[in-house]
């Protein structure tokens, strides 16, 4: 059972690596070059996992563009987490109380 998820994902990534590295024409290849494309996209699957800017630029060489990013993406994160968590705790209140029992329908 593991072995056949493990091969339906890994086939699935292939895949992904054929659609964004390989497939460039606007209809569909045939089966032939559907086959032969699988064989290689299996180059370019390290790509797919490649593709966030911060890790794009640290894999590059961009150290201090990378750092800045990933700087920069934290702070966005803190101030989402922030500003949901404030706007959560306002909302909260306005929600009416719900009882704790519910009254027996008899």
């Amino acid at each position: 059972m593991i072995g056949a998820v493990a091969a339906g994902i890994g086939w699935t990534v292939v895949l992904l690596a054929q659609f964004y590295y390989i497939i460039v024409n606007d209809v569909g290849p045939s089966w032939h070059d559907f086959l032969v494309g699988q064989l290689q996209a299996l180059l370019y699957v390290p790509h797919l996992f490649v593709q966030g800017t911060v890790i794009r630029d640290l894999a590059g060489g961009r150290i201090i563009s990378g750092l800045a990013a990933a700087v920069a993406l934290t702070a966005l994160l803190l101030a989402v987490a922030m500003v949901s968590r404030l706007l959560w705790a306002t909302f909260s209140r306005w929600r009416p109380t719900t009882p704790a029992t519910l009254a027996s329908t008899e």
